[in-house]
């Protein structure tokens, strides 16, 4: 869309249609907004840069624009407004999650970026981009030349000042992420939303390129047979560093694993079913290969788990809990769900589908804990552990499990304190080592649970150096309904 709207802009700066071609950037903006709200704004800004027209007075370059904003701007917001709380509030999340000293989003992508000595193949995607591949010769002399191709560009268009002005701040805003940062991530995506001017100039500069060999060159080559050779090269050059680092074969692997997923929508027959699948890349796509399904999702899963997007999520087709019929779950029995009141009917590689047979089934869904899941259990202690349980109806239920005190317990404690709080609120229970049971309240649906240790952290590190506060282990847990359907 982004080149669409340089493209018009181009036309209105040149005085050619003006209003329809604001109509159009105004529509265009609007998807663009509603596509990337991250980067929108910057990429707009990058694409209105070509309204000003080489040639053109300054006086009139402005009036040009005024108009063209006065036109779009008001399309712009007409097109967005029903939506726009939300995506402020998501660009705000973004900009904070950057901002803070937490982990930022994507950190870690293309650590190949924050290493200026291969910026120019990594610029043009030729494997520098990545820090597991090695030097090589070739894809770096390719970038370097696409790189003072570009260059050349920006030479032959030095006219165009608006469209060079965008050029630095792309490059300014690349330097700053990269080297100031050190934030590959955001170097990246500065660099691939505005990559479509970069071409611009490149292909300005290929023209200007070839226009200066073609006297020049034997009358055996043509300019074309020259063009097409450095096209191939680089594609191909291209094909190699996506076959180095992409596992093809594992990846459609994987994906036939996840499709079929629509062998359990042919089993289920579009009956009312409960997604409890944990894993986050199988989670999505079953989502997607079930989206034609009655489907309760628990627990969402990467984007979907963001917090600007729940609210969204929320809106689908509520379903009743007590009509559910089947369950679907992970393969993998070490990350499965714990489920209750239903028998397992069908095994795929990623999937599990599992039918209801007690009006009362209870899936403890998700356990989010600060010191992480372990096979076997899960260790407590420090920050509170939410637990989401999914149930068909609702009443009392009893959380079980099996207790042990861990390392940094304090030593010879034999009754631990724990603050077990819901949406109602929260209580202080005292238990001891060994098999609980803890009275709680489902509703139907959606239930979360917290469990917090109200003790305070003792005992010594243990050899390994693992500093976690494990003040308890519970293993084997899970969480059942009390009340059994009569009849």
């Amino acid at each position: 869309m982004l080149p669409l709207i340089a493209a018009l802009a181009l036309r209105a700066g040149g005085g050619i249609n003006l209003r329809g071609a604001s109509v159009l950037i105004g529509v265009l903006s609007a998807a663009a907004l509603l596509a990337y709200v991250e980067l929108a704004f910057i990429g707009l800004v990058i694409a209105m840069a070509f309204v000003v027209a080489p040639g053109t007075r300054l006086r009139l370059a402005i009036g040009r624009t005024l108009l063209v904003c006065c036109i779009a701007v008001p399309v712009f917001v007409l097109l967005t407004w029903p939506g726009l709380d939300a995506l402020m509030t998501m660009l705000k999340s973004q900009y904070s999650t950057t901002a803070a000293g937490a982990v930022r989003p994507g950190d870690g992508y293309f650590l190949g970026l924050l290493a200026l000595g291969r910026l120019p193949d990594t610029l043009w995607a030729l494997g520098g981009e990545y820090s597991q591949s090695r030097w090589i010769a070739l894809p770096w002399i390719l970038g370097a030349l696409l790189c003072a191709v570009t260059l050349l560009g920006a030479w032959v268009e030095r006219r165009r000042w608006g469209a060079i002005l965008a050029l630095a701040t792309v490059a300014a805003a690349f330097l700053h992420f990269a080297v100031l940062e050190h934030y590959s991530y955001a170097a990246y995506k500065i660099i691939s939303v505005n990559f479509w001017m970069i071409s611009f100039f490149t292909v300005a500069g290929g023209i200007c390129l070839a226009e200066w060999a073609k006297p020049r060159l034997s009358q055996r080559v043509s300019i074309a047979a020259v063009v097409t050779t450095v096209l191939l090269v680089v594609v191909a050059e291209r094909t190699v560093v996506q076959a180095n680092v992409i596992r093809f074969k594992h990846n459609a692997l994987q994906q036939k694993a996840y499709r079929e997923a629509q062998t359990i929508s042919g089993l289920a027959q579009h009956a009312p079913t409960l997604l409890a699948v944990r894993d986050d890349v199988a989670n999505e796509w079953a989502v997607f290969y079930l989206s034609d399904m009655s489907l309760l999702i628990a627990p969402y899963r990467i984007f979907m788990a963001q917090a600007h997007v729940i609210p969204f999520m929320e809106r689908a087709k509520p379903v009743d809990p007590a009509a559910i019929r089947y369950i679907v779950t992970d393969r993998n029995d070490t990350i499965r769900a714990p489920l209750w009141g239903a028998r397992r009917i069908w095994d795929g590689e990623a999937y599990s589908l599992w039918e209801v047979d007690d009006s009362a089934w209870t899936v403890l869904a998700d356990v989010i804990n600060p010191n992480g899941i372990e096979p076997g259990g899960i260790w407590l202690g420090g920050g509170k552990t939410d637990v989401l349980v999914v149930a068909g109806r609702a009443g009392p239920a009893a959380l079980f499990a099996n207790v042990q005190p861990g390392p940094r317990a304090a030593p010879e404690a034999q009754q631990f304190h724990v603050t077990i709080g819901n949406g109602a609120g929260g209580r202080t229970i005292e238990i001891q080592p060994g098999k609980i049971r803890i009275p709680i309240d489902l509703t139907a649906g959606k239930s979360s649970i917290s469990i917090t240790i109200d003790d305070p952290v003792g005992g010594t590190i243990p050899t390994t150096g693992d500093a976690r506060p494990m003040i308890l282990r519970i293993m084997d847990y899970g969480i059942e309904l009390s009340i059994k359907p009569s009849g």
